[in-house]
């Protein structure tokens, strides 16, 4: 296992409804910072392949293929107890936690490690939501994927929209922005919001709510001015060499 002296000094978890900007957001956070982005989807997916966990955890009877608790806690102990995640100064939790649970077992591996942790949730209007997912694109071939379903937001190309500005290669759609899949997973977000709020605020964990509905999530001057000094607690990089990104008030 790994020990406490190894670890990352601080966890921001960004969580938010489908189409917010969360993975837009997270991955400008990590250029930022150097940061490690743990994606759980990714790391199952690392995990069964390299035989961390068997196939038959990841067994579900959710209507969206979402784990169960159980599974998502052998997950982050693989990751973060058994040290199978590099650590870094700074670790992005991308989506997650998703449940009230998972909040537990986040905080609970994020003491243990000595690592403070806070939560950012991200939201928008609905009409935001469901534009930006209309215009979410992917790309297959700069993010193979071992399920066939890559996620990450890909840049089209200036001169042909339908292709990969990075390699050229046709672009697609994500399989959970099909408008029914969309309309299932904000449903399934907004009843779980509540009480990921409520665990959030019962265990202390750091919690604050960044709308996102007149702004871009890129924009990192503007997200790293909204986060409060403690989700940023212990960093080691100046914030003031982020971009034009002002530092936030203490």
């Amino acid at each position: 296992m790994a020990t406490p002296t190894a670890r990352p000094l601080a966890f921001v978890a960004l969580i938010g409804p489908p189409g917010v900007g969360k993975s837009t957001a997270s991955g400008r956070l990590a250029e930022a910072y150097g940061a490690r982005l743990f994606r759980l989807r990714e790391f199952a997916q690392l995990s069964c392949a390299a035989g961390w966990v068997t196939p038959e955890s990841f067994l579900t009877n959710d209507l969206l293929g979402w784990f169960s608790d159980n599974t998502v806690e052998a997950l982050i102990g693989e990751a973060f107890l058994r040290g199978r995640f590099p650590l870094s100064s700074l670790v992005v939790c991308e989506n997650f936690p998703g449940t009230a649970e998972q909040v537990h077992i986040l905080r609970r591996t994020a003491q243990w490690l000595g690592a403070p942790l806070s939560i950012v949730e991200l939201n928008a209007d609905d009409d935001v939501l469901r534009a930006r997912v209309d215009n979410r694109w992917v790309c297959g071939t700069c993010e193979p994927d071992l399920d066939g379903q890559p996620h990450r937001p890909a840049q089209p190309s200036l001169e042909d929209t339908g292709r990969c500005q990075g390699c050229g290669q046709r672009l697609s759609r994500r399989q959970s922005d099909d408008p029914k899949a969309f309309a299932r997973r904000l449903e399934r977000y907004r009843n779980r919001l509540s009480g990921i709020r409520a665990a959030a605020d019962s265990f202390g964990v750091s919690y604050q709510q960044i709308d996102t509905t007149n702004s871009d999530p890129a924009d990192l001057s503007r997200l790293l001015r909204d986060l409060s000094p403690a989700c940023l607690t212990g960093v080691k990089n100046d914030i003031d060499n982020v971009g034009a990104a002002p530092a936030p008030a203490r």
